[in-house]
Order: C-alpha cells, then structure tokens, then sequence
C-alpha cells in the first residue's frame, strides 16, 4: 500500500515443506523455493532477519602452532558426547580468525555461501543482513541453544532438544 503503482513480487526460500505450504496461504501471493539455490537473477531487495545465526557452522580452536576443528565424539569412560579436536580442513581454515591457544571461534561456510549466492544472483538492488554478532576478529559469539526460551549452555546435552546457534562473525 505504501508503494502505490510499483509492482511488487515477492520470493521466498525455505526449506520446511510445512513453512512452505503455509507461505502459500499468504497474500499477495509469493514464488516460494526450497532453496536460495533455487533463485534466479534478479533486481530488488532481499531481508533477512536471523538467517545467519541459523545456518550450519563449525567450531575451530586455537592450538600451539595452528588451530583444529572440533567435532563430536562419544566419550569412552561414561558414553556420553564430547569435543574432539581433528586437523582442520584447508576450506574451513582459510575463513577461520586467528585464534590463541584455548580460544574458539564458530565459523559457517553456509554463511559465507549463503552471501556469495545473494551477490551472484543480485543484478541491481539491496540485501538487507539483520543478525546478532561480532567484528574486529572475535570470531562470533559463543555456541550455545535455546530450549523453552531459556539459554542452554551445553549443547551436547540432551541433543536434539535445543537449537544450537552461535553469533555471527561479521569479519
């Protein structure tokens, strides 16, 4: 209504079957997608509000001499997961901040795809990014959940229960 005499069209990406099939409820109607993939060219403006925080991430930490990926293992003495450090791959290692031994940084590849999708297929326009994070190397925030809106520190805990979120590292 604002925009009287401009012809708008809507897009939306979503993975959610179910999310999906209720964006098609909406009016004025919307292109719906499964993926940013899925978006061809075009001129306009794309918001995105805590999308960052939501893609998939990885964990490095600082070591002597480097850094390592943390992955998940299973903890022999009760069973239970716990961090394991494994040598960083090469396409993790060229995005990650430099870190000092015992410091942690998420760094999402999904992220930085996510951008490089958005300026390939943006012909003329804008992309509005709102997110929680960080800058000046501090390599994001803290991974940690959430579980009935209360913050869940221990993510490894109870999986499946909480969703995992890190801020983002603007950097």
């Amino acid at each position: 209504d604002a925009l009287p005499g401009i012809s708008l069209q809507y897009r939306a990406a979503e993975r959610s079957a179910l999310a999906r099939a209720e964006l098609a409820t909406i009016e004025p109607s919307l292109t719906i997608v499964e993926s940013f993939d899925d978006l061809a060219t075009f001129n306009g403006v794309v918001v995105a509000n805590e999308l960052m925080d939501n893609l998939p991430f990885r964990i490095v930490r600082g070591v002597e001499g480097g850094i390592v990926e943390v992955l998940v293992g299973i903890d022999p003495t009760d069973g239970a997961f716990s961090p394991v450090e494994a040598p960083v791959p090469i396409e993790l290692s060229e995005y990650a901040p430099a870190l000092e031994p015992g410091e942690e940084a998420a760094v999402s590849l999904e992220t930085i795809r996510f951008v490089s999708r958005m300026a390939a297929i943006m012909l003329e326009g804008y992309v509005i990014l709102i997110d929680y994070g960080t800058s000046g190397g501090s390599g994001g925030g803290e991974v940690h959940g959430y579980r009935n809106q209360r913050v869940v520190e221990d993510v490894l805990q109870a999986p499946g229960t909480s969703d995992i979120t890190a801020g983002v590292d603007f950097d």
